[in-house]
């Protein structure tokens, strides 16, 4: 179905920043889905939240726990903050299907083409796919099977393992069930971060969608600026700036 998700857990009411506005604004703008669900323990706040209320018609807000407990099994907190959403994302698509968003995905061209596969996610490297954007029918055997491995092989400190090292090892034995994207759903990758932050250009334009990888930003401190924002987007000529000023000013 074309319904999008998003998840949003934190500790305390957390402010909305200016490029999770954004991902909000370019999925009901180029989706065009029917609805667009924000799973939360706590509702954002924030000048950019007021904005997302008032403009994104689509919007609906659910509230939601993280899950903590899997076929009478209890799971271990994962030790990295990027994991706290690996399971929920998985049994929101399992019972509703549609579209998993990470909340710094930015959406360039619509998903139909993807929507035809009973799933369909991103190849970050040959090596890992990124579970930052999924596409997936309801009750998916690719996401039955993702899931199991949060019982008998849930490694908790090693880095996106559940969401990213675990599915590439099912698409490799049952590749009939996933669609890999190869260049256009998760790339630029997080060692690609200049093309999408710094000022070397590629043609985005073929692509379903940007993610920004907005940690992996932060970590490497590529630039002085603290948070990009309005008046950052119209001095910046970066790949992130020209899809900004595209969600924000374009019809």
């Amino acid at each position: 179905p074309n319904i999008v998700h998003y998840i949003w857990f934190t500790d305390k009411p957390t402010e909305l920043k200016f490029f999770h506005m954004l991902s909000l604004f370019s999925a009901e703008k180029v989706l065009k889905p029917k609805a667009i669900y924000l799973h939360t323990n706590n509702e954002p706040v924030g000048k950019y939240w007021e904005q997302v209320k008032q403009k994104v018609s689509t919007l609906r807000v659910v509230h939601r726990q993280p899950t903590t407990c899997l076929f009478n099994e209890p799971i271990t907190n994962p030790v990295y903050e990027t994991s706290q959403s690996d399971l929920d994302r998985l049994a929101i698509l399992m019972e509703h299907g549609g579209i998993y968003l990470d909340m710094d995905v930015l959406i360039i061209k619509p998903f139909d083409p993807l929507r035809k596969y009973p799933c369909t996610i991103g190849l970050e490297n040959p090596e890992r796919v990124c579970g930052g954007i999924i596409v997936c029918a309801a009750d998916s055997l690719f996401l039955n099977l993702w899931v199991e491995h949060f019982i008998f092989d849930y490694k908790m400190w090693t880095w996106a393992y559940m969401s990213g090292i675990v599915p590439r090892k099912i698409a490799t034995h049952y590749p009939e069930l996933i669609h890999l994207e190869e260049e256009h759903l998760q790339r630029p990758n997080g060692d690609e971060i200049h093309k999408i932050w710094g000022k070397e250009h590629f043609d985005w334009t073929q692509h379903y969608a940007l993610h920004l990888l907005w940690r992996v930003w932060r970590t490497k401190a590529l630039f002085m600026v603290s948070e990009p924002d309005e008046e950052y987007i119209k001095k910046d000529n970066s790949t992130f700036s020209q899809i900004a000023r595209r969600i924000l000013y374009e019809k």
